[in-house]
């Protein structure tokens, strides 16, 4: 406990508190009493420890208890602490006292616990405590206060306290968040979606390193993120170019047991493609069907434009075919997709052959499909020809 107090004066002297310097002396000389050769009792400062210790001391003690170390909480009860709530009472001198003690944080955790099965109320709580001067909730006090709305299902008040945590400074050096939640998970019956929201409040904040450190606490504690979380992280990974972490990422998802979605393996075949590493992405092509997954009509333009661009047209043909033996249907951006590629290199005939079959399917060439034709033409000398079909262009009103 003595361990625990002496880290949160250390902690909140980052916040001018004289309340906080004036115990820091004493809470130093009796830990080291504690911790001397000569005690039966050593202390450990670790983080889990800090965590774990303080927690214990939060649920055992309680507002209204004889025991209680601070004898004037005494008469502080759930029912009291509501009134105070409901009625904007925060002046009472009962919670004026609470908040001139130095250790104000963790009978605010303490509150916070109290009023778990109370989820509006302690939220309630929690912010006015924010808004006092000098205070600063501990990591600890949020994390009590994310699994009271996460178990009373208020999961949008939970993410947004959540962020807020992530974002302050009150992550302090030693300390992790997927840490504290663990430490406090009993505070309610807790579920793991908790955790997950944490990974995906990490890859929502653009934290995608910090992410990939949680995912692996969490494979650790098997307490893994849901598919669709994980595909958000291997959208941002792709977005910011961070490849090796990327299929670093997808290996051990796969090799943890979290199965892909299609969107997973769209996400790769897509990267892979525009990357130029076609035979990866044909082999994620090949894994998806082997386990069942059927290709959608993007995995399919996503090879088609990643076959054409590297230089092989008969292999984006080929896509083609088994896409519509597949029963997929090709749409505008798999055709601008294969006149693209071809203009590319130099094959107007097959380029024009394909504008032809997609009006043939009822569908509109768009100014995309245009430009790109105009464009070729231009290049190779064909300006009558581009001439022309930009007539046609203007003529059909159809481009958007």
């Amino acid at each position: 406990m003595l361990v625990y107090v002496r880290n949160l004066l250390y902690m909140n002297l980052r916040l001018p508190n004289k309340r906080v310097s004036s115990l820091l002396s004493m809470v130093n000389y009796l830990s080291f009493i504690l911790a001397s050769p000569s005690s039966s009792t050593i202390i450990v400062s670790s983080p889990a420890f800090i965590c774990f210790t303080s927690f214990l001391y939060i649920t055992k003690y309680s507002f209204g208890s004889k025991s209680s170390p601070q004898c004037f909480f005494d008469g502080i009860t759930k029912d009291y602490l509501r009134n105070i709530i409901h009625q904007n009472h925060w002046d009472d001198p009962k919670m004026v006292a609470l908040f001139s003690s130095a250790l104000s944080p963790i009978w605010v955790s303490k509150v916070l616990v109290e009023l778990k099965e109370e989820p509006k109320e302690a939220l309630e709580f929690f912010k006015w405590a924010k808004s006092r001067t000098g205070f600063s909730h501990t990591t600890e006090s949020y994390t009590i206060l994310v699994h009271i709305l996460f178990h009373a299902r208020l999961y949008f008040d939970a993410t947004s306290i959540l962020k807020e945590l992530i974002l302050s400074r009150s992550v302090f050096l030693g300390f992790d968040v997927f840490d504290m939640l663990w430490s406090t998970r009993n505070v309610c019956v807790y579920g793991f979606g908790v955790f997950d929201a944490l990974f995906s409040v990490l890859v929502e904040l653009g934290m995608l390193e910090e992410a990939n450190q949680c995912f692996m606490k969490m494979k650790r504690f098997r307490v893994l993120p849901k598919t669709r979380s994980c595909n958000a992280l291997l959208h941002r990974l792709c977005k910011f170019g961070k490849g090796d972490l990327l299929m670093k990422f997808f290996n051990d998802m796969v090799e943890t047991g979290i199965g892909p979605s299609i969107f997973t393996y769209n996400i790769m075949i897509d990267y892979l493609c525009k990357e130029g590493d076609i035979g990866t992405a044909r082999l994620k092509f090949l894994q998806m069907k082997q386990m069942g997954i059927t290709p959608d009509i993007v995995t399919y333009n996503s090879l088609i434009d990643g076959y054409g661009k590297a230089g092989f047209l008969n292999e984006s043909v080929c896509i083609l075919e088994e896409m519509k033996k597949a029963g997929c249907q090709p749409d505008i951006i798999t055709y601008n997709a294969l006149i693209n590629c071809f203009c590319k290199f130099e094959r107007m005939p097959q380029a024009f052959e394909f504008l032809h079959e997609m009006k043939v399917r009822g569908l509109k060439p768009n100014v995309v499909t245009y430009s790109t034709l105009i464009d070729a033409l231009c290049k190779v000398g064909m300006l009558q020809v581009a001439i022309k079909l930009f007539v046609d262009m203007r003529k059909s009103w159809s481009f958007s």
